[in-house]
């Protein structure tokens, strides 16, 4: 299933804004969860959406089932407009994913 980013069968890559202030369970939070809990306790389910170029129109939606991050990857740290930002490069596992169009 063509899912961009995908860098191969049952993962699909994500570069993640680590964020200033957090409220909820954090990446790192849910990778320690993958390797110590049951997979019924961290295995989630999540929607991506490709938009056109208008921002607005949905072109593909892909809805993924159990998708969990199996490895983190610090990038380097990049300024974006003046202001310092921490990115990260994040592989999620992939049970299955449904695929439609608009």
């Amino acid at each position: 299933i063509p899912i961009p980013g995908q860098s191969a069968v049952g993962t699909v890559t994500a570069k993640f804004l680590v964020p200033t202030k957090q409220t909820q369970i954090t990446i790192h939070e849910w990778l320690a969860d993958v390797e110590t809990k049951p997979r019924e306790t961290y295995a989630k389910f999540g929607v991506v959406k490709l938009y056109a170029e208008d921002g607005v129109t949905v072109v593909r939606r892909y809805d993924l089932g159990e998708i969990y991050p199996t490895k983190i990857t610090p990038d380097t740290l990049k300024r974006i407009d003046g202001n310092a930002a921490f990115f990260e490069t994040v592989e999620f596992a992939i049970s299955y994913c449904n695929v439609t169009n608009g």
